[in-house]
């Protein structure tokens, strides 16, 4: 995505890689290092010794695929430089070291200019304010000055002794030095701290050219806040999505500009961050958001589109029904596409069935940790054949939660068609479904939440079952849909889950636009539909 938004048409951009991959897998590592965090730790069934050595087998086989694919990569793109280290998080102040050596060996470049690859660059922008200083010990970003050093966490600083950091440029919003400064770090090769931005004020503080350093504060240019709208702005980060860069490029180039403002609930925010992106890929338009803090939350990133619409005359189109397609996507009849402004809950998988695969790949069900969780947790049933359960305890009027008959009726037909599968139940709450008989059957397990929000735990964990048993609610959708039903599983779904007499849902629902056809519908009393 780069290559083709921010740096296209420029020669000057180049990716720097660790030409060798961690062999441990995440889930074993310690948080940003490449050593194991648990060997045979005492008491370990011999089943969990098992997994985790199967899953270091796997993850090794990945990891040379994944070299021998960026040597490949390398052999016909130039812009791909491979570098001697493992590239894992905390080797990043080796890795800009190693950055430098090879621009210094490859380049006359006068300036260095370091950015993450969840950032862009208006390179147009970051030439003019370059032309106005002299490349001559210069340091330009987003300065951090005074800030106390982090003890604890991924994070933690354990060599350097004082209470608070030299002034250097925030990792997050990128930096730029002068050529003399890489020649100086890459020469010198001092101790590399926890981070690559801390190491640089820490090596250039104790270097003997310190009163010739001229620092640059550009925090009006360099934006940590994926404000891709300021026209002056340099450097954009971060944590940006692909989808983030390609909407913000758009806008850059003049696309119509697509806008929703996200609900509160999670299940809601989910619909309209696909919906949203599937309207804007049909119609070439750019997308753009407000609020998604549950989904910020969830997927331990942004909403994977730009967080903050421009100022326009808008077109505002309000949606036919909340569970209903619209095959008008702009809201009008007209050939001209303008910068609309869309209203509701698009919970129709139609508005993205035409990018799913990119739905799925872009959406990662919880943050890093809560994702390793899940993986764990999902490790225990290995073998074992795994239906999900997603139930809401709480339940508007114009929805019907399904008698006992209906699960009663799902979980036996996975039961009779498979041998001794496991049940995974997630819910927003656990106890009330503790003490529910129906779901106190020995092949019946509890999802424990342990996140923020509530929910993260729960779709990470069913998202990676077999197969799924919805009852009401979006998120247990959600759950279906990224998971069993991603990979050819069965989902049986609440067939009364609309009561369609309603006044709520008259005129709002369409039930082929909400389920996929494959889906099984069975009804409330535990018969198909």
């Amino acid at each position: 995505m780069i290559r083709q938004t921010w740096a296209a048409g420029h020669s000057n951009v180049y990716f720097i890689v660790g030409d060798t991959g961690c062999r441990v897998p995440l889930a074993d590592r310690h948080p940003g290092h490449c050593y194991e965090e648990r060997v045979g730790t005492k008491g370990e069934s011999q089943l969990a010794i098992k997994h985790r050595k199967s899953r270091s087998l796997r993850h090794q086989a990945e990891e040379l695929q994944m070299e021998h694919a960026l040597s490949k990569e390398q052999a016909k793109s130039s812009d791909l430089i491979l570098v001697p280290m493992v590239d894992v998080y905390i080797g990043l102040p080796r890795k800009l070291k190693e950055a430098y050596r090879w621009a210094l060996n490859h380049t006359n470049a006068s300036w260095f200019v370091k950015t993450d690859d969840d950032s862009m660059v208006r390179v147009g922008n970051l030439e003019k304010m370059l032309s106005l200083y002299t490349p001559r010990w210069h340091v330009l970003g987003r300065l951090a000055r005074d800030w106390a050093v982090i003890r604890e966490g991924k994070n933690a600083e354990h060599h350097y002794s004082p209470e608070t950091y030299p002034v250097f440029p925030v990792g997050a919003a990128g930096h730029v030095v002068s050529r003399d400064i890489g020649e100086l770090i890459v020469s010198a090769d001092l101790f590399e701290y926890q981070g690559e931005d801390t190491s640089i004020g820490i090596w250039l503080q104790t270097s003997d050219v310190r009163f010739n350093v001229t620092w640059v504060d550009c925090r009006t240019n360099f934006l940590a806040d994926k404000q891709c709208v300021p026209q002056d702005a340099v450097m954009i980060g971060h944590d940006v999505t692909v989808h983030e860069m390609n909407a913000c490029f758009s806008e850059w180039e003049g696309k119509k500009i697509l806008k929703l403002k996200f609900s509160p609930a999670l299940g809601d925010q989910l619909f309209q961050w696909a919906s949203l992106q599937g309207i804007a890929h049909s119609t070439g338009m750019a997308p753009c958001t407000a609020g998604g803090k549950s989904l910020k939350r969830t997927i331990g990133r942004e909403t994977g589109l730009p967080h903050g619409c421009p100022t326009l005359e808008y077109l505002i189109v309000n949606e036919p029904g909340f569970a209903k397609h619209e095959p008008f996507v702009t809201g009008d009849h007209h050939t001209e596409i303008r910068s609309t402004s869309r209203t509701g809950y698009l919970q129709s998988f139609r508005y993205f069935s035409n990018i799913s695969s990119i739905i799925r790949e872009t959406l990662t069900p919880s943050s890093r940790d809560v994702q390793n969780a899940a993986i764990k947790e999902i490790s225990n049933y290995l073998g074992t054949v795994t239906v999900g359960i997603y139930v809401e305890s709480k339940v508007p009027d114009h929805l019907g939660f399904p008698g006992v008959q209906y699960f009663n009726a799902s979980m036996n037909y996975f039961r009779s068609k498979y041998l001794k599968p496991v049940f995974l139940l997630g819910s927003n709450d656990i106890n009330w479904c503790s003490q529910q008989s129906i779901f106190m059957a020995a092949d019946v397990k509890f999802v424990h939440e342990y996140s923020d929000p509530l929910e993260a735990f729960s779709l990470a964990v069913l998202s990676y079952c077999d197969h799924m048993i919805l009852s009401v609610g979006s998120l247990g959708w959600w759950s279906a849909w990224l998971g069993a039903y991603g990979k050819g599983g069965d989902v049986i779904y609440n067939d009364d889950e609309f009561i369609l007499t309603h006044e709520a849902n008259q005129g709002q629902i369409v039930k082929d636009d909400y389920y996929p056809k494959e889906w099984k519908g069975m009804l409330s009393n535990g018969t198909w539909a």
